[in-house]
This record gives structure tokens, C-alpha cells and sequence, in this order.
């Protein structure tokens, strides 16, 4: 469960950009594709297992992670914004990647989604509140 939650916490601010998708999109190299705790292939993996997505839906997702990581990787890399200006633009991306994502999805699906993205609202809240105890 652990690991689900890791992974869902990537997928909203990991730094990495993920492998081939076998349609259009372009090929990226192992270190492109790898972060500490798993790649966009591993988050779409658990997508796949808890919403029971269909090939379909995966291959249409994928570019969605993909991108979304690419983003914030640039948001977070810039030197131009204070850190309240990136998260609230990490926070817009996340949101769109969300939006995106559900116009895939079934009703069930979407509603397990939402789950999910609580679930990560959640463990973020108790990573802060952790962070915060550590630093008073």
C-alpha cells in the first residue's frame, strides 16, 4: 500500500519523464524513464490495476504522465519563480493532467480516480504535517 501511495505522489511531482508508448510519441532513454521509486510505466501499472483500464486507455494515459512530469520538471527548474508561484503552477498542471485523465475514464472509473487522488491528498497532508514536527 505503501508503495501505491509512493508511486501516486510521483506521478503528481516526479521530476522524471517516461519510456515509449509504441504510437507517435518519441522514444526517451533509460535515464528518462527511470526515477528513484518508479516511472511513469509504474504509475500508469497501478493506474491500470485499480481503475482495470482497458489497452486503449492505457496507451492514451501514458502520454498524459509523460507530459505532466515533463511540466513539472520545468516549473520546478526554473529560476524565475518563487516556490509559492510553482506550486500554484504544479498545482494547474496536476489539475489539467486530472482533467485529461478522467475524460478517459468510465464513471467507475473516474470514481476510483477520485479515491486515489484523495488517497495522495492524504499522505501529502501527513508528509507535511511529519516535515513540519521534524523541523520545530
Amino acid at each position: 500500500m505503501k508503495r501505491i501511495f509512493s508511486l501516486l505522489i510521483l506521478m503528481a511531482g516526479s521530476v522524471a519523464i517516461a519510456g515509449e508508448t509504441g504510437s507517435q510519441e518519441p522514444a526517451f532513454t533509460p535515464s528518462e524513464t527511470a526515477t528513484v521509486g518508479g516511472s511513469a510505466n509504474d504509475v500508469l501499472n497501478v493506474l491500470a490495476k485499480r481503475l482495470s483500464l482497458t489497452e486503449d486507455q492505457k496507451s492514451k494515459i501514458l502520454p498524459i504522465i509523460v507530459e505532466r512530469r515533463r511540466k513539472i520538471q520545468e516549473v520546478w527548474a526554473s529560476s524565475t519563480l518563487f516556490v509559492r508561484q510553482k506550486q500554484g503552477q504544479v498545482r494547474g498542471i496536476n489539475e489539467d493532467g486530472d482533467r485529461r485523465i478522467n475524460a478517459l475514464l468510465t464513471g467507475d472509473q473516474q470514481k476510483a480516480y477520485a479515491a486515489l487522488e484523495q488517497e495522495r491528498k492524504v499522505q501529502r497532508r501527513i508528509r507535511r504535517a511529519q516535515s513540519e514536527q521534524t523541523t520545530n
